[in-house]
């Protein structure tokens, strides 16, 4: 019979073997492949741990070092009751300043706040609380809800800052008496558009028409640039125009990626 012939049962081991051959190559594949996950997120979470570290020592260091030079300059002031109470209330607010920012690192690194519903959440309501004992009037406009899509933290804490320093930057520099947030998103990417009636930026500082997403920033304005960097970071859109008849305008977009 032919399968009793020594090339059929040559060919029968051969192919054996190169089943086996092959499944064992298969598994080697998936193991090398989830290692490199593991590799990765690995990677992840220790850039993760650098930017926090990071984060700390700029925010908390120069915040505590501030409540720090406050109470030794409350020290020098022990005869004079009144600025000894002018001094008192200089630390407490910059106590008050510690813990928000405690808050949003908290907020930035906690994972059940990784999706863009928590994200707009959270911005809503800071720009509430950052006007609320400003001069300016703050209103914020954000559709009942948001796409249900999930995002990193690290895309949350670079889009969080450089709303936190377009809001700095309205205060600080616009003169404006009221200023408007609105965010909004569709299957495509979510939007953040704060804009305000002030003074509007220096000529200076706007683009050139050619690339309305490029930011000059001269000396002073370190802000603008702060923001674009933190922009670039997540691989997202910085636009900043002058309105008519008074104000500016800033417009932050996240493309999604699926």
């Amino acid at each position: 019979h032919f399968w009793q012939q020594r090339w059929f049962l040559a060919g029968n081991l051969v192919a054996a073997v190169g089943l086996v051959a092959g499944g064992i190559r298969l598994r080697e594949r998936r193991k090398l492949r989830r290692a490199l996950l593991a590799l990765e997120r690995q990677q992840a979470v220790e850039q993760e741990r650098r930017r926090i570290a990071q984060d700390m020592h700029d925010e908390l260091g120069s915040r505590l070092a501030k409540v720090s030079l406050l109470c030794e300059l409350a020290k020098t002031t022990a005869d004079r009751p009144a600025e000894i109470a002018s001094r008192v209330s200089t630390i407490a607010e910059a106590s008050r300043a510690v813990l928000a920012t405690l808050d949003e690192m908290v907020w930035a690194v906690n994972p059940q706040n990784d999706t863009l519903e928590h994200l707009a959440a959270y911005i809503g309501e800071y720009a509430q609380e950052f006007f609320q004992t400003t001069r300016i009037e703050c209103e914020v406009r954000m559709p009942v809800s948001f796409p249900d899509r999930p995002l990193p933290a690290e895309v949350r804490h670079h889009l969080f800052l450089a709303v936190q320093e377009s809001f700095s930057n309205v205060l600080k520099h616009s003169g404006a008496s009221r200023v408007s947030v609105a965010l909004s998103a569709d299957d495509r990417c979510f939007s953040i558009t704060i804009e305000d009636n002030g003074r509007g930026f220096p000529a200076s500082c706007l683009p050139p028409d050619s690339n309305p997403s490029a930011v000059v920033s001269p000396l002073g304005r370190n802000g603008l640039t702060n923001i674009q960097r933190r922009i670039e970071a997540i691989s997202a859109r910085l636009r900043i125009e002058n309105v008519v008849p008074a104000g500016a305008r800033v417009s932050l977009t996240l493309p999604f990626v699926d």
